[in-house]
């Protein structure tokens, strides 16, 4: 039985802790920001290859092998952010200039919460048109 067309269960929150952590972030509550640098210096390629076995029990075969092989630091970030979206978690990215060079900001983000901090709150909206 799949969940959505990347996986076929949910990935523990365990093993997304463990995910979050070889970003070199705390939990995904930390409210650091993360660079594509900060995944090398932190060795985030190697820890992630690591998990690769557990994580291909929740992936569907075909996007395993989409997602979890020649792993590179594109992909650490796309691997953690699928697995963040389904425990209503999301990775905001953001350019900045540093020196000469543009570099990508990520941040680990709850999805109930805005990128200013305030709490969101949906309701049921009908519109109509005549």
């Amino acid at each position: 039985m799949k969940i959505n067309q990347l996986f076929t269960r949910v990935v523990d929150i365990d093993i997304l802790n463990n995910l979050v952590r070889c970003l070199g972030l705390s939990d995904v509550d930390d409210p650091r920001t993360f660079t594509r640098y900060d995944l090398r210096r932190v060795n985030a390629v190697a820890r992630v290859t690591e998990m690769v076995p557990v994580l291909q029990t929740f992936y569907i075969p075909c996007k395993a092998r989409l997602y979890l092989t020649d792993i590179t630091e594109k992909k650490v970030v796309t691997i953690v952010k699928q697995v963040l979206r389904l425990h209503g978690y999301c990775i905001l990215a953001k350019e900045k200039n540093v020196g000469t060079r543009k570099v990508i900001m990520y941040r680990v983000v709850n999805t109930s919460v805005d990128a200013h901090g305030m709490h969101q709150t949906f309701s049921a909206v009908s519109l109509g048109f005549d």
